[in-house]
């Protein structure tokens, strides 16, 4: 899964190759504390999905969804939140 990650990161231009690891990976603290749910076709990984749960009482704009492309969208950002929200 982090090796998905850092490639896909790294092509989209979000990484640079020295925040990787030697091997690829993109590895986060909370990586240790989240689900990672994987897509596979035919026993090769083709997606990812990170979720790290949060108390109900944590605020929106305290994490770290409001950095995500949809969020920078005024046709979304309200959709989003109200998703993250509820």
């Amino acid at each position: 899964m982090q090796k998905l990650r850092g490639s896909v990161y790294l092509r989209d231009g979000a990484v640079s190759r020295k925040q990787l690891s030697p091997k690829g990976l993109h590895e986060t603290v909370e990586d240790e504390k989240s689900w990672h749910l994987l897509m596979v076709n035919s026993h090769q990984v083709t997606g990812c999905a990170w979720y790290l749960e949060h108390e109900n009482t944590v605020p929106v704009h305290h994490l770290r969804v409001r950095h995500c492309p949809l969020a920078k969208l005024d046709q979304w950002r309200e959709k989003l939140w109200k998703a993250v929200g509820t």
